[in-house]
């Protein structure tokens, strides 16, 4: 049982699960026949309270080229962040990450796991 906004006769329901212990869920939900309606405009900006999405991708700037060829509402360009982690020679890791609001207008954090930082010339 769903607060639905309509009435509608069939869903379906995925459930996405980490396979490491102790790792989240994802719950994908669709509605058909009739499906409910709209309850939020797309946002531009979020506030407290409001959800992001975060996904570990394995690779950022192809994703973010796929995405702005398709006019997704993409926040920024890729921005590389410095882990507070270190590889096994002790030099920082680093990843690139990226934000994209999706068709109804919720934040999505596109995250590629930190590696071996660039030599820096």
């Amino acid at each position: 049982p769903f607060p639905l906004n309509a009435p509608s006769t069939q869903a379906k329901l995925v459930i996405l699960a980490s396979g490491a212990p102790g790792g989240g869920k994802l719950g994908l939900l669709a509605f058909d026949g009739p499906a409910p309606g709209v309850t939020r405009p797309p946002a531009e900006r979020i506030g407290v309270g409001d959800p992001v999405l975060v996904l570990d991708v394995p690779e950022v700037a192809a994703l973010h080229a796929k995405l702005a060829a398709t006019g997704a509402r993409i926040v920024s360009a890729p921005q590389v962040y410095r882990s507070r982690r270190t590889g096994a020679d002790g030099r920082p890791l680093e990843g690139r990450v990226f934000h994209v609001f999706d068709p109804d207008g919720y934040l999505v954090e596109l995250l590629q796991p930190p590696g071996p930082a660039a030599a820096r010339p």
